[in-house]
C-alpha cells in the first residue's frame, strides 16, 4: 500500500539531553493529522541508498492534542545515517516529510484498571504521550512509570515526570538507573524489571505498556506471562 506523505514545518527543538533533542513539528491547515498516542511517524530523508531516499520511523512523544502538532524525541545515533542528517540540517523553520501514523501500541478505549508503563531510552516518547494522554482525560486508576537509564544525565523529561507527580495523587514516577555512582544517585539502581515485579507481584489486574530495546522488552514479556499476566493485558513496542 502507497504512503500518504505530509510536509510539516520545525517550529522548535530542544536539546533534552547531551545526546537527544526533542523536535516540534507542525502540519499544514488543510492536513488533519489525526493519531493516537503511541504511534510513530515515517521521515523520508533525503539521503540516497539504493537510489532511493532512506526512510526512519520516530514515536510521537506527545499526546493527541488535535492541534497538528506532534513532537519526535531523537537521539544521535553517530554511527547511523538518518539522526546525523536530522541533527546537522534539520533547524527551526526546516521541512520534513513525514507519513502516518502507524503503529498498534496504544491504549485500549476500554481500559479500567491499574497501569504500569515500563521504558528504556528513548523508548519513553510513546509512553510520554500515552501518559499525558491519560492524566489529561482524567483516569482514576493508578499510574506507575517505570523508567530505566544508565546515568542521571540520560533521563529524558525528569522536570516533566516530577512536576507530573507533584500534580497527580494517582502518579508515581520511578526513575532506575543502572550505572550511576551511589554518589551522584539516591534513588532507585538496576534494572526495571525487579521494580514491576516487587511492585505488582500480588496483583494481576495491571495493564503494561512496555517500550525500549529489544532485549528489555523481549525479558519483560517473558517475566510477565510466567507470573501468569494475560497476555491481553501486555502491550509492547521494541527498537534496536
Amino acid at each position: 500500500m502507497a504512503r500518504t506523505w505530509f510536509e510539516a514545518n520545525v517550529f522548535g527543538i530542544i536539546n533534552e539531553s547531551h545526546n537527544t533533542k526533542r523536535y516540534f513539528l507542525e502540519f499544514k491547515p488543510e492536513v488533519d493529522f489525526f493519531f493516537k498516542a503511541g504511534q510513530f511517524v515515517m521521515l523520508e530523508l533525503p539521503i540516497k541508498k539504493k537510489d532511493k531516499n532512506i526512510l526512519r520511523s520516530y514515536s510521537i512523544g506527545t499526546h493527541s492534542s488535535g492541534l497538528n502538532k506532534i513532537e519526535l524525541c531523537i537521539v544521535l545515533k553517530e554511527d547511523g545515517m538518518g539522526t546525523p542528517y536530522i541533527f546537522d540540517n534539520i533547524n527551526i523553520g526546516s521541512s520534513l516529510k513525514v507519513s502516518g501514523p502507524y503503529g498498534h501500541f496504544v491504549i485500549p478505549d476500554d481500559i479500567d484498571c491499574e497501569i504500569c508503563l515500563v521504558a528504556t531510552g528513548t523508548g519513553i516518547a510513546p509512553i510520554r504521550g500515552m501518559l499525558v494522554e491519560l492524566l489529561k482525560q482524567g483516569y482514576k486508576k493508578n499510574i506507575t512509570l517505570i523508567f530505566g537509564n544508565r546515568f542521571q544525565k540520560d533521563i529524558l523529561y525528569y522536570d516533566d515526570f516530577n512536576t507530573l507527580e507533584a500534580i497527580h495523587k494517582n502518579f508515581k514516577f520511578i526513575p532506575t538507573l543502572s550505572r550511576e555512582s551511589e554518589e551522584n544517585w539516591s534513588g532507585e539502581r538496576g534494572y526495571v524489571h525487579p521494580i514491576y515485579q516487587k511492585l505488582f507481584k500480588d496483583n494481576k489486574d495491571v495493564e503494561y505498556f512496555i517500550c525500549g530495546f529489544e532485549g528489555m522488552v523481549k525479558e519483560a514479556k517473558e517475566i510477565l506471562l510466567e507470573a501468569e499476566i494475560d497476555k491481553s493485558k501486555i502491550h509492547m513496542e521494541n527498537y534496536g
